[in-house]
């Protein structure tokens, strides 16, 4: 910085006489002149690039809370622990690149510092006369014996909040000094849920009574038991949530990034902003009947934000982004058939604002958090890991966070954000939701259309459900002092308390999409159009590869179904031999009628009665 300051100096100090006069200009000046410039231009280009490089070096502060934003300081601050030699800063890279990329374990990484520490201290004892000098203990302590100390110098691990999650109810716990006096009883709060917040709150505070332990010589980061009450009338529900031991660790952890810190790092990145802006213009735009994006559709167009205005527009320097919300579980082990099944849940988010190409790549998507397993939460369970993400974004509806400086704006910017829609499954979209299962009385999510009336096809018949209707349902089934009280209710109206109520502009009745993988992918359209409505067209075809038809089967396969049918010994094992390609001609000869509608059991089954 002191040799741009003495660029400007001499700048100034030459280019004053050559602004007197003219015919005074003497050559030597005029080149000097245009050298410096070029100096400056590339000085500054420079700094741009130091700027973009400390970035990527960027530690995720804490976040500030002012009476009306978020302030988000995202100024790198300068690692003073510096390398004084490149040997310890090459073991580093090479055992995070090691772990993150490679995935070599801890326990491995770990066995690498400690060989890569001896090789150091070998080379040196061969090409020194001193095998314990100075110079060699400061590289050797430099040389760190933790991979997670190898990590910090390489901030790649997200800004995130661990919460205790009760193995019993799934409530959670933020980390904190419970040792202390707890604070005030979330049930004599009189706050409107709906109001605006007057301070950023992240952590959803939920009642504790912790049980102290004497022989802790710090305070106790969590409770030791679990005080979380369903309804006003339940007992707590006292699950232990930490671990035996003298350093108690919660017994199932639940880890949440936060929108804001991921958002920091997403504007740090030169490439990222430019494209964010240029939706904002496109989507002011884009009022034609064409739609060729979620960002064209009437929804996101009409969409208002809190100033009664639409939301994704140009609005100075501000930042409107609009992200999708998605929700689902899975077998982090695989499917397996036999043994216990485990499973685990993923919250993620898509920015809608960045181009479809871009819009699902890796590096573009914000992982809220993993559900820990080993089974999915129940109905209500559920709400507690959706609570801290509807809390957050509340804050950044009504307030927005400041970030002090971006890729492209050093003055820095707000962000407002919202979240529409919500995508998943049928059945994670209803659980998330508060809506009813695809099987109980109030099967629909837009209508209250009985499920003995599903025959029913005249829409206009169809009793619809506004949103402020499901609002009143689902804040009269939270307010119900018992589980009983609960289950009356929701069996009446289908309706239950979901955290995005949080959220005011939620439209639970709109804004819950089922994901294109299980609608159309997966072949659920497919199924419904072709084998619940009948409106199957079998067209022949003479490119094979064209046909809807499966493969002729040649009486040499159907000859050894029927020896196999005649051989078993359960129908269990005739289906699990043959598939329907194979059952359904053996059924037909047989007479036992059209197989178009039977399962691969019913086939089998049958046919093991005839033969047998």
């Amino acid at each position: 910085m002191d040799h741009v300051r003495f660029l400007h100096e001499i700048n100034r100090s030459i280019s004053q006489p050559l602004s007197d006069s003219v015919a005074s200009r003497s050559a030597s000046l005029v080149v000097l002149f245009d050298i410096l410039s070029s100096e400056l231009s590339k000085m500054e280009e420079f700094r741009q690039d130091a700027w973009n490089q400390q970035f990527s070096n960027f530690h995720p502060p804490e976040t500030v809370s002012s009476g009306h934003q978020i302030q988000y300081v995202v100024e790198p601050p300068l690692n003073d622990r510096a390398v004084t030699s490149p040997i310890p800063f090459t073991a580093r890279f090479l055992v995070v690149v090691l772990n993150s990329v490679f995935k070599l374990s801890f326990k491995g990484c770990r066995l690498l510092l400690q060989s890569l520490r001896i090789i150091v201290r070998l080379a040196h004892a061969n090409f020194s006369q001193d095998p314990r000098s100075s110079t060699l203990e400061a590289v050797l302590k430099e040389i760190p014996s933790d991979p997670a100390t190898a990590r910090k110098w390489f901030p790649f691990d997200p800004h995130s909040i661990q919460y205790a999650c009760c193995p019993t109810c799934c409530a959670l716990y933020p980390p904190g000094d419970y040792s202390s006096s707890p604070p005030p009883d979330p049930d004599t709060d009189d706050e409107d849920p709906l109001a605006p917040p007057s301070t950023f709150q992240i952590l959803p505070n939920y009642p504790y009574d912790p049980v102290p332990l004497s022989h802790l010589a710090e305070p106790l980061r969590y409770p030791e038991q679990c005080t979380f009450k369903g309804n006003s009338e339940s007992s707590p529900c006292g699950a232990r949530l930490l671990r035996f031991g003298e350093n108690p660790r919660p017994i199932r952890v639940f880890s949440y990034q936060t929108f804001v810190s991921w958002l920091a790092r997403f504007l740090c990145r030169a490439d990222i902003e430019p494209l964010l802006d240029a939706s904002q213009a496109r989507a002011g735009l884009s009022r034609d009947e064409s739609v060729d994006d979620i960002l064209s559709s009437p929804e996101v167009l009409n969409f208002l934000g809190p100033d009664g205005l639409p939301f994704l527009r140009v609005c100075g320097s501000d930042g409107r982004y609009l992200l999708g919300l998605f929700v689902d579980w899975f077998h982090p082990r695989g499917n397996r058939q036999g043994g216990a099944a485990y499973s685990a849940g993923v919250i993620f988010m898509v920015c809608l604002n960045l181009p479809p190409t871009l819009r699902y790549k890796r590096e573009n998507i914000y992982l809220a958090g993993v559900i820990p397993g080993p089974k999915a939460p129940s109905l209500e369970e559920v709400n507690h890991f959706i609570e801290p993400l509807a809390l957050e974004f509340r804050d950044l509806w009504f307030k927005g966070a400041h970030f002090s400086r971006t890729a492209l704006r050093r003055e820095g910017r707000l962000a407002l954000c919202a979240i529409i829609p919500f995508i998943s499954d049928l059945g994670a979209g209803r659980k998330v939701s508060g809506h009813a299962s695809h099987s109980s009385t109030f099967f629909c999510s837009f209508c209250q259309l009985p499920k003995d009336m599903i025959d029913n096809l005249d829409m206009a018949s169809w009793p619809r459900r506004t949103c402020q209707e499901f609002r009143n349902l689902a804040e009269e089934w939270r307010a119900a002092a018992d589980r009983n009280t609960r289950d009356t209710l929701f069996k009446k109206s289908g309706v239950r308390y979901s955290p995005l109520l949080l959220l005011p502009y939620w439209q639970p009745t709109r804004y819950v999409v089922i994901d294109t993988m299980h609608n159309l992918f997966l072949g659920l359209f497919q199924h419904h159009c072709r084998r619940i409505f009948g409106m199957n067209v079998r067209v022949p075809s003479e490119n094979r590869a064209d046909a809807d038809e499966p493969d002729p089967v040649t009486p040499e396969e159907l000859e050894m179904v029927r020896l196999a049918a005649a051989r078993c010994t359960t129908a269990a094992s005739l289906k699990n031999k043959f598939n329907l390609r194979l059952l359904r001609p053996v059924y037909v000869e047989l007479g036992l009628g059209d197989p178009e509608m039977k399962t691969k059991m019913q086939l089998a089954d049958a046919i093991f009665n005839v033969r047998a």
